[in-house]
């Protein structure tokens, strides 16, 4: 049961995180962000949570909304203040779409004027629409939420080019022969999946930034973190992790001092390196250390889903922020070590995935044949390159 609702629950938040961003001066109608949860659902086939439920999950992703009450006297709505879809999401085109019947509904006096001088262009700021802005404050937001939207468009387009770029390779060196097909799609494969988690890395690190600048919030998983019993999870990771309780000890103290002091994403970015510094500097220079980094980050991986699931059981209402927390810790995690093992074998960080996805394939293919490559024991030998 608490896998399945954690699956759920990583699936809504993907969806906001898909189709939603934080921006200062805008609003969007509380119905209308529930209407486009509801449609989700129903697409996916999935049971939605009633609409209170639906705002405490909107108030854990994206820390400091407001709720304002807009429109004229009997036909206000609630709207979330500090909220927008992203220029990229398919959502835009269906709220469009709502738009333009609910004005062919209306009587021709009702249709709304607009100025022309609500109308930009091009010239975005620097041309005769500064006038718009009051005050210099006023003009550099709204230059700055200009900017912010080709950030999120960049991401998706990146991520785009990454998904479609081992069909472009396949297709393109058709006429060649397999194995030399299998080389480059090896490597590209590799180079794309790294793309892909680069552009998550960032987009979970956005999310998170709101989480981490929020007072409140942040005394609240104190508090919940402070109720986890960690003694009975190091009990049940022990036996899989063997990890020294005293590191153990230590990295949870770190943790709560370093969320305690509200830091910053740059600080907790810091934070992580160190601990990887730490536990991986026994190793440095040996040729183990590519395996020690590994191990690492099944344990790191394996305690935190420990820390995760006590939160759940216990209901902690700062779940969803611990959830996107973990996600990112998890991914900034990976990236640090990938890096560190590249510096430690002399190659590149995409080297390292690809020589990985190079030994995975090879295995595969080795437990068709009749064992020749492979030794009683089970270890492959792999022949010298020519």
């Amino acid at each position: 049961m608490c896998v399945s609702i954690g699956h759920v629950f990583s699936i809504q938040l993907q969806w906001l995180l898909d189709n939603y961003e934080t921006a200062e001066g805008v609003s969007l109608p509380r119905s209308s962000l529930y209407n486009h949860y509801l449609r989700h659902c129903q697409e996916h086939k999935l049971d939605p949570v009633n609409a209170a439920s639906f705002g405490k999950l909107i108030r854990s992703v994206f820390m400091g909304l407001r709720t304002r009450r807009l429109g004229t006297r009997g036909n206000s709505k609630y709207h979330y203040y500090g909220i927008r879809l992203k220029p990229d999401s398919p959502l835009n085109r269906l709220q469009e779409d709502t738009q333009y019947m609910a004005m062919r509904q209306q009587p021709v006096h009702q249709k709304p004027r607009y100025r022309p001088a609500q109308k930009t262009d091009s010239l975005g700021e620097s041309g005769s629409h500064g006038s718009l802005h009051s005050t210099p404050e006023q003009a550099m937001a709204a230059q700055s939420q200009h900017h912010q939207q080709y950030i999120g468009t960049l991401t998706q387009a990146i991520r785009n080019f990454a998904k479609s770029l081992e069909g472009w390779l396949t297709n393109a060196m058709s006429d060649f022969p397999q194995q030399v097909i299998q080389t480059k799609v090896g490597v590209v494969s590799a180079f794309a999946q790294t793309l892909r988690r680069y552009t998550s890395l960032n987009h979970l690190a956005q999310a998170a930034r709101a989480v981490l600048q929020n007072t409140s919030q942040i005394n609240q998983m104190l508090s919940d973190l402070n109720r986890v019993d960690f003694a009975n999870v190091q009990e049940q990771a022990s036996w899989v992790c063997q990890c020294e309780e005293g590191v153990v000890q230590r990295l949870e103290q770190d943790f709560k001092l370093t969320l305690q002091q509200q830091s910053s994403l740059d600080q907790w970015a810091s934070w992580l390196d160190n601990v990887v510094t730490q536990v991986l500097k026994q190793h440095a220079g040996s040729p183990s250390f590519p395996k020690a980094a590994r191990q690492f980050l099944l344990k790191w991986s394996f305690y935190s889903s420990m820390v995760i699931r006590d939160l759940t059981l216990r209901s902690a209402a700062s779940f969803g922020s611990f959830h996107l927390i973990r996600l990112l810790y998890d991914e900034y995690m990976f990236y640090l070590v990938e890096h560190r093992v590249a510096e430690a074998t002399g190659e590149t960080p995409i080297a390292v995935m690809g020589e990985f996805n190079d030994l995975a394939s090879l295995s595969l293919t080795l437990l068709d044949k009749d064992g020749n490559c492979c030794d009683p024991g089970g270890i492959v030998r792999r022949e010298p390159r020519a």
